[in-house]
Order: C-alpha cells, then structure tokens, then sequence
C-alpha cells in the first residue's frame, strides 16, 4: 500500500512505500516524521513542524523510546521516564534495558534480536523492575525507521503500561476458574486440585499446596499438591512434603495455622523457618506465600504456593487471595449447610417411614403444584419415580368416592377461612387396598393474609384405626353380653321375686293384715327395680340379634324420646330393612342415637325425624331436626359427637355427611352403599 507523506521543508510531496515494521522518512530529512513535522533524534531546526512534534513527544501519556540503528537508546519522553523510573540519560545506549526484570530480559532481548532479523514490529509483554523495586507489566512495540532511500537509521518504540489491565484480566480469569470449580463440586476435597493450579498459575507459583490438620497425629499434613508433573526437581520436593508432619505450630504451615495471618519467605534457602529449606534449593524453589482457610472463625487448612522469583505479591494480589479464600470459605459454609440438610433430610425421612408419616407442600401460585414427599407415595401405594400427582389427582383417583365430599368442603372452608384443618378419611390404592389416613394442613399466607398455598402431613393410620375398631368392638361385645345377662339372670330372678312378693301380700292380707302393707311395698319396689334392669339391659344391646332388629330399635328409640324428652319425635322406614350384621347394625343405632342426642342437647328443635331407607346409593340412615342449624363460623367437625360419629361410619365402610343452616335445622345422614 502507498503512503503519502507530505513535507513542507521540501515544499513538495513524496511517496514512499512502507513495508512490514518500517517506517520511510521523507527526502531532506534524517529524523522521524509524524504528519506534517519532522524531528530529529539529535535535535531539530526550530521549525513549527519540530516545535509541535516536541511537544507531542514531552506530553503524549505514553511511553516513547527511540533508539538508533544499533538499538541504543538515544532519547526518550517523560512518560517512558516516569514508567522505567530511569532518567533520560540512564536510558541511553544499552541503559534501557537495565529495567527489564532479570526474570524476562533474556526471552525479550530474544524477540527483539528475532524481530530486527526478520524486519517485523516488535511486540511484546514483560515487566519491568523499577529502582524502587516496584514492578510493572508493559507491552512494548516497535518498528524500524528508514530513510526514503530505505536506509535503516534507528526504531522507535511505544511502551504501554498494561500492569492494571493484565491484573484486572487474571483476577477476572482467577475469580471465574475457582467460582466454576467450586460449582461444580461437591466437596472441598474434590475442588482443591484444580484450584490449587489455578491460584498458582495466576501467582506465577511453580507448586501450590493444602495443608491440614490430622486429628489422630495432631500435626499438619500435605492433604492436596498441585504442580507441573514434567519437572522432575518438583516431583522430588513433592515427596519429600508427603512424608513430614509438622507440629501444630511450627513452621510455615504451623505459622499461618496459629495466627491466622499470611506469611510471605522471599529467600527459601536462607530462612530457617522453613524445614524444607534444602529441599527447595535442589528443586530450585526460592519464595513461598502462605494463606489461611478459616471456617466459621477456626482455621481448617492452609494454602502454601512456592516459586522460583523471589519478588512479593503487590496489595492487589494479597486482596485477591484474600477474596478467593473467602469464596472457599463460603463454599465450606454452604457445603457444611447442605450436609446439615441432607442428613436432616434424610433422618426425617426415616422418622416418617417409621411413623407412615408423610409431607407435602402445595403452591397455589404456581397452579396449585404440590411436592410430596417419598412417604407420601408409599402410603399411596404408588411409585414416586413413575407418578405425578396434583391435588386434583389425588381427590378423584386417590381419595374413597365415599369420603371426597367431605374432604372437598373441609378444605374449601378452612381455605375460606384461611385457617388450619384436620381430616380423617380413606384412600383406596392402585390395587384397591383402602387405607385410613389422617391429613393435617396448614395454610401459608403472605403479609395481605392471602391464601397461597399448604403446606401438610399426611399419616397412615390404617393400624390404630384397627386397633380402635377391635377395641370398640371388644367393648360392644361385651356390653351386649353384659345386657343379655341382666335380661336372662338378674332380670328372670327380679321378676320371679315380684311374683313371690305378690303372693305373700295376698297371704298375708287374711292371715296377718298388719304385715300385707309392707309385702305390697316390697312388692312395687322390685317392680322399680324390674324396670330399671330392663333399661339398663336395653342400653347395654339396644340392637336385638334378629335381621330387622335395627328397625325395631330405632322404633323405641323414637318413642323412649317422645315419652321422656316430650319431643315429637317419628321413625320412619318405606319399606322393611333386613341386616343380618350385628356390628354394622349396633354402629348404625348409635350413629342415630348420638345425632339424636345433639339434637335434644343443642338445637332447641321441637320435632326430630329418624328415617331408615334403602335407596340407589345404598342403606341410607338419616336424622333430621327443625332446630336452630350451625352457623358458617362453627365447624361442626371440631364436635366430639360429630367426630365420633364419622369414627363409626369409617369402620362400617359408610360416609357421613352433614348440612345444616341457620335457622332450618340439621341434617346427619350415613350412606352404607355395600350392605352386609
């Protein structure tokens, strides 16, 4: 490509052709050019064109060096002075190159001699160690200067200084490496390797090591190492490090343990503070930097990288490390959390395995989708892998048909009224095994006391309802035994002794009248006495055994409440119902008879109706009343009488269902839909 380069001195203009790296000057001029004004190495003219380029040259924030054809230095700018730290005159001839750190000056001084050779810009990022001991990152570039006869006169370089960039670019690249590592493990011990070789290769570390403390032993022990397998020196070291153990306060590891702070050696082979002080000058180790790793304010560990420079890590670095320690120690925190909350987890799942005790969690502002918990699935005899189950689902599908609508309406209203509910009911399984369980919620309200969500248990307590219904029918059992004894014993001999009392009142009326009066006391008294027996007999087995005995017991229990309570109270049964069941027959008479009870106790009703009826959804037994009714607010499942009642109903394989309103009575009604 052409370059036109104007020149006012000549008063012409001239074209030169610039190749790779080179820059051509105009004809008439033996210094640089940069746009309209020329300037010479050694001085100028005075022209305008010099002036400009001067000021150009003393006040650009960029470091500018030029040299001659040999590569001396003959002049720089205050920036490339104030960078190096060198005068304009210690940077002459070969002075520059005294900046350059030791540790980079042969692989510099290499490039460049490669880039004069091969006549290309020079680029290249080093450091430079500034008399102050300081040390900058720089990227230098430089290009040949030529004469338009293509003569080579000098080179002039531009150094940039990229130390903030370069930490800001390997902090970024550090940050990120030991946040994905951390990320992606699941423990420290998985995560140390890689991040032990990402923290040295950001540090310039030949080897980063982790220390901890064995508990057994009680001294410190290499736990992790990283560094590079080619170097066989290392590898010797490494070794070496495997095998010590180091009290618990000694040496560099013992140090930052028991202080907490970090260490810093710039000389390995002259501290002796160091143990493996000989080591490190066979591997040619010559610094160390030590840091702590703290958990919960205890120091579990420290990280130790070893290098062959000797100069310190700068503040920033030191500030780095001390952020990626943190996120370490946040890492610990968060993994020591998780630990807590899997074996929480896990002993929760055990006790509700033990309990048949499950949980669940509905969010209604996500469509009302529910997490259950493994428990919950083998109570519902399904398979937590293969099944999802919405609350919907496990209403229809899992809920007993005979027991939904009360489950239904006692979530509805306690959802109403944004409070907690408390079910007993039946769920029939895949495989048709039915099962009692007990389900408790709560609800989860946000700060407006908007319902959003539940959060619950769910118990099997299929077993204990078992239990309860042989003990209740143990209890009947012997009730009705206890009944029918009093009828057939007590009751036959109370009869008889009224009958003898009854003849010896008539004897004694002719053969001692004085006496007559107190046989026929005698006599009334043990007729009370018959009666009551009676009544006591009947309470015990109100239910006789034949098939229409449960008609014939309701009948008197009606017409006992007409006599006594002085309650218009009716039976009624369309048609004749025949149980041949006792349990089921004694279970539904006292269903009756406690919906009977509640009435007389708390509706002020004035008429009550038992009615027995077979109809398309079963046995149907139903006691209603014209009484007072429930209000909304009352939750007539919180009764005692009401519970038992259901209790009952469950063990016959019947629903209960109860309506009421205020005002208009109340109905209890129990469907058995299989008939013994």
């Amino acid at each position: 490509m052409a370059r036109k380069v104007v020149s006012r001195r000549n008063g012409g203009t001239r074209t030169g052709r610039g190749t790779g790296g080179r820059t051509t000057l105009p004809s008439g001029s033996s210094g640089l050019r940069l746009g309209n004004a020329s300037f010479d190495p050694g001085g100028g003219d005075g022209s305008p064109g010099d002036e400009l380029l001067q000021a150009v040259w003393e006040t650009a924030p960029v470091a500018f060096c030029l040299t001659d054809a040999r590569g001396q230095c003959v002049r720089t700018n205050a920036e490339w002075q104030r960078l190096s730290g060198l005068t304009d005159a210690e940077s002459r001839g070969d002075g520059w190159v005294r900046c350059i750190h030791p540790e980079d000056i042969a692989g510099v001084l290499s490039q460049w001699g490669r880039a004069k050779r091969a006549g290309r810009v020079f680029v290249a990022d080093f450091r430079i160690l500034r008399p102050d001991g300081s040390v900058r990152w720089v990227r230098a570039r430089a290009s040949a200067i030529r004469n338009p006869s293509g003569k080579l006169i000098g080179y002039f370089g531009i150094d940039e200084d990229v130390t903030e960039r370069r930490y800001d670019d390997e902090f970024r690249r550090m940050v990120l490496g030991v946040a994905s590592e951390l990320a992606t493990a699941s423990t420290l011990s998985e995560a140390l390797p890689r991040l032990l070789e990402i923290l040295a290769g950001g540090l310039g570390a030949a080897l980063g090591e982790f220390w901890e403390r064995d508990s057994l032993t009680d001294t410190l022990r290499v736990a992790h190492v990283w560094f590079s397998p080619s170097s066989r020196k290392l590898a010797g070291f490494v070794r070496h490090s495997e095998q010590l153990a180091i009290p618990l306060f000694d040496g560099m590891p013992g140090r930052v343990m028991s202080t907490g702070k970090p260490e810093w050696i710039s000389d390995l082979g002259r501290n002796p503070n160091f143990f493996r002080r000989r080591a490190a000058v066979r591997a040619g180790l010559k610094s160390a930097l030590a840091m702590p790793v703290s958990f919960h304010g205890r120091v579990i560990g420290v990280m130790a990288f070893l290098g062959h420079r000797s100069d310190p890590p700068d503040a920033e670095w030191m500030r780095l490390l001390h952020t990626l320690a943190g996120q370490i120690s946040q890492f610990m925190e968060c993994q020591h959390t998780s630990e807590a909350l899997v074996r929480s987890e896990a002993s929760l799942r055990r006790a509700q395995s033990l309990a048949h005790l499950g949980s669940y969690q509905t969010d209604l502002t996500l469509r009302g989708s529910t997490r259950w918990s493994g428990e919950v699935f083998y109570i519902l005899g399904l398979n937590p892998r293969e099944s999802h189950l919405s609350q919907e689902e496990f209403l229809s599908r899992i809920v007993h048909p005979a027991d939904r609508l009360r489950v239904a309406d006692a979530v509805t209203s306690a959802a109403r009224r944004r409070q907690a509910f408390d079910l007993q009911f039946r769920i029939v399984r895949p495989d048709g095994t039915v099962r009692h369980v007990q389900n408790a919620g709560e609800p989860v309200l946000d700060g407006k006391r908007r319902l959003q969500g539940w959060v619950g248990t769910l118990w099997d307590v299929t077993e204990r309802k078992e239990l309860e219904r042989g003990i209740l029918e143990a209890s009947e059992r012997e009730q009705r035994r206890l009944g029918q004894d009093l009828h057939d014993g007590l009751g036959q001999r109370l009869t008889a002794l009224e009958l003898f009392s009854e003849s010896l009142a008539a004897d004694l009326r002719t053969a001692a009248p004085h006496l007559s009066e107190s046989a026929r006391q005698m006599s009334r008294e043990l007729r009370k006495t018959l009666v009551q027996t009676r009544l006591l007999s009947h309470g015990l087995s109100p239910v006789p055994l034949e098939a229409d005995g449960l008609m014939r017991a309701l009948r008197e229990l009606a017409a006992g409440i007409r006599s006594m309570a002085r309650v218009r109270c009716e039976f009624e049964a369309p048609r004749s119902v025949a149980l041949g069941d006792s349990t089921v027959t004694t279970h539904l008479y006292r269903i009756a008879q406690e919906a009977v009870n509640n009435a007389l106790k708390h509706s002020g009703a004035t008429r009550i109706r038992i009615r027995l009826n077979r109809g398309r959804r079963g046995l149907e037994l139903e006691v209603g009343d014209d009484g007072r009714g429930l209000a909304d607010s009352k939750r007539p499942e919180d009764g005692i009488g009401i519970r038992v009642m259901q209790f009952r109903a469950e063990l016959i394989g019947a629903s209960l269902e109860l309506s009421s309103k205020p005002g208009r009575g109340t109905v209890v009604r129990c469907i058995l839909r299989k008939l013994p």
